[in-house]
């Protein structure tokens, strides 16, 4: 059998052009050594079996629950597969692994930061600390004060007070 000497694809007997890469075939062109070990190439024509059904879903939770070690095993199995359509469903598995390592805890801690009210990201109160109105204090011994800041959502966050507020508070 011979190949293209461009893509490594099978001849078909009588054509003068490969139907892969469109090459034009000389009368003269020889297998090349090693054009077989291009990736494809032994698969051109064979049965190109895809992966089994529960594959996309098994791929899917390993995105899901371990990105990093999902990328690092979709990539190692893409390394040695030469059948086109997994190298394909590799393909996209590390796609969708590296999309995910880079965006999804972001997106993860975003949400997390809404749902309990801001947290990290806005220092407790969402929209800032009302400025007109001030804080009140609590001590439960006269030496330990907490400040009770409102914010502009209607609510408050409570802090300790600074070292000067305890110092105005202890006189």
């Amino acid at each position: 059998m011979r190949f293209c000497g461009g893509c490594g694809a099978a001849q078909v007997p009588g054509d003068k052009f490969c139907q892969q890469c469109g090459r034009a075939y000389s009368t003269d062109e020889t297998p090349e050594p090693g054009a077989a070990s291009l990736p494809g190439a032994q698969w051109a024509g064979a049965d190109d079996e895809p992966f089994p059904e529960w594959a996309p879903i098994a791929a899917g939770v390993a995105v899901v629950v371990a990105p990093f070690i999902s990328l690092i095993v979709s990539l190692v199995m893409r390394s040695s597969e030469q059948r086109p359509s997994r190298r394909s469903f590799l393909k996209n598995w590390a796609i969708a692994s590296g999309a995910w390592l880079c965006t999804g805890f972001i997106i993860v801690l975003i949400v997390i930061s809404a749902i309990t009210g801001g947290g990290a990201f806005s220092g407790g109160c969402k929209g800032g600390q009302d400025t007109l109105n001030p804080p009140t204090y609590q001590s439960a011994d006269g030496k330990h004060w907490t400040a009770i800041v409102p914010c502009l959502n209607g609510g408050s966050k409570t802090r300790p007070a600074t070292k000067s507020e305890a110092k105005w508070l202890n006189h």
